[in-house]
């Protein structure tokens, strides 16, 4: 029964020149570089999207979708329906848009295989119709409303740059470089026009446009886009940035490979030292006495290459 109902499934798919693309969970940048797998599968194969995900604003006016299903506003009894039918149905020209095991994690599996490829790779690798591995920058659409709208709304200097000191410490502390450096960065480089962008949550630098919590995620999309450079630890700004190949100057922890975020706009700040135990790929707090992989990553080395970038 499964098999009959998947070929149909796949059939009626097919026929349409259609697939459908689903991740529930909360992590904001995966589902930016799902935007990367839509135009991967348009290019490579001729196929429209049906996306179904936790954030559908990053795929308004997206060409390639023809159906964007916000999951959150799906009833609770339909949500079961619907998660349970997308596994049942699995690969019949539907896929999750993530890491899958049944044995391992995805931070358990990178750091066994000690694989170097990008996230968006390594979240594709079940959809079995492409030809190839390698991937396209994501994309993110305005309309010209929008962009009135927020420059009306914002109106910030020209060629400002953005900040982000802070990332998801819910999720590991590891990939973090510090705030009080990145204070330091911004204060020698005050002459910049910073905007700070985040949670409304996080700490607060002095000599910027504070914007955190201040934009929904469409107008960070549009602030990025409108920058001059960003810099920030890795995280959903350099997805985002490679949308519209901004330069995003990242300081890399020893967390993960550099690899899984780099981009052609990626411009990576990296330990001077060499670090026995990266990437290490761990959720909870370093136990080091001294986590060398950011500590040796210097305020002037930051400085030095934003300099260069402006």
């Amino acid at each position: 029964m499964k098999t009959l109902l998947r070929k149909l499934a796949k059939f009626i798919l097919e026929k349409n020149k259609l697939y459908i693309i689903y991740r529930l969970g909360g992590a904001i940048g995966e589902q930016v570089c799902m935007t990367s797998a839509i135009s991967k599968l348009k290019k490579e194969n001729d196929l429209k999207a049906i996306v179904i995900s936790m954030y559908p604003e990053i795929f308004y006016n997206n060409p390639n979708v023809v159906l964007n299903v916000d999951y959150k506003k799906i009833p609770k009894g339909i949500k079961l329906i619907l998660f349970k039918t997308l596994q049942y149905l699995d690969r019949a020209n539907i896929y999750l848009f993530s890491f899958k095991s049944s044995y391992e994690n995805f931070e358990n599996h990178m750091r066994r295989t000690l694989k170097k490829e990008h996230l968006i790779q390594t979240n594709l690798y079940q959809v079995d119709i492409l030809k190839n591995n390698n991937f396209y920058p994501n994309e993110i659409f305005f309309t010209d409303v929008e962009v009135k709208n927020f420059e009306k709304k914002f109106n910030l200097p020209p060629n400002y740059c953005v900040v982000q000191p802070q990332g998801r410490m819910d999720y590991t502390p590891n990939k973090e470089w510090g705030f009080s450096k990145y204070q330091s960065v911004i204060t020698k480089l005050e002459d910049l026009n910073w905007v700070q962008v985040g949670m409304e949550s996080d700490e607060k630098l002095s000599g910027v446009i504070d914007l955190t919590g201040k934009t929904t995620l469409r107008e960070l999309f549009l602030v990025l886009r409108n920058s001059k450079l960003v810099l920030s630890n890795e995280g959903l700004i350099n997805h985002v940035s490679s949308s519209f190949g901004i330069k995003s100057i990242v300081v890399f922890s020893g967390f993960h490979p550099v690899d899984i975020a780099k981009y052609k706009n990626t411009i990576p700040i990296t330990a001077t030292k060499l670090i026995e135990c990266a990437p290490c790929w761990l959720k909870d707090k370093c136990p080091q006495k001294e986590k060398v992989c950011t500590e040796s990553i210097s305020i002037e080395q930051v400085i030095n290459v934003v300099k260069s970038e402006v």
